[in-house]
């Protein structure tokens, strides 16, 4: 199989996800957000490192909602310096948020130690490897933790974000799961 140029792909990918009507778009991420809490092992994380989604991402509000529910702190993440691993901070419901670097929200919470991850994706292989923006932010995040506790990396996505003709480099790190509105994958 010929691999594709990550740019290319990258374009590809946001383009078919801008194309989910808002309808679809609600129902299917609530669909990921039940088969996340039915299928991944969260309950023995304290604290769960979560996104504010943008640029047509699964929505992750609904998961947001039952994790503080069932007691479980929540983090977003905070880029405070270019080129370097994110930054996770305290966050809950309602909290405000501060404009980040590309397009994104940031929490003004203490820093928080998520050892559960949930990252959007661009696009995503079957065998766990994830496709984002290009900026490296979420590999160089998941290779410092992992460096430094047990972390569990989940990635959330469509179906239609699924790729096998996308090249994987070696500083690409390997999700632990990757839940779509059709199934979950464990790695």
């Amino acid at each position: 199989m010929t691999k594709v140029n990550k740019d290319l792909l990258r374009a590809e990918l946001l383009e078919a996800r801008a194309a989910i009507v808002p309808a679809d778009h609600r129902q299917r991420s609530q669909k990921i957000a039940e088969s996340f809490l039915q299928s991944i092992p969260y309950k023995d994380h304290s604290c769960i490192g979560l996104y504010d989604a943008i640029r047509h991402e699964v929505a992750v509000g609904p998961l947001l909602v039952e994790l503080s529910d069932k007691g479980h702190a929540t983090a977003l993440p905070s880029i405070e310096t270019k080129n370097t691993p994110l930054i996770y901070k305290c966050y809950e419901l309602g909290d405000p948020l501060d404009d980040g670097p590309f397009g994104t929200k940031q929490p003004r919470g203490p820093v928080a130690e998520p050892t559960l991850l949930v990252l959007p994706m661009v696009g995503f292989t079957r065998e766990g490897y994830r496709l984002g923006y290009g900026g490296g932010y979420y590999d160089r995040t998941l290779e410092k933790l992992r460096g430094e506790m047990a972390v569990v990396a989940v990635g959330l996505a469509f179906h239609e974000q699924e790729r096998q003709d996308m090249v994987v480099d070696a500083h690409d790190e390997r999700l632990d799961f990757i839940v779509t509105d059709r199934e979950v994958l464990a790695f």
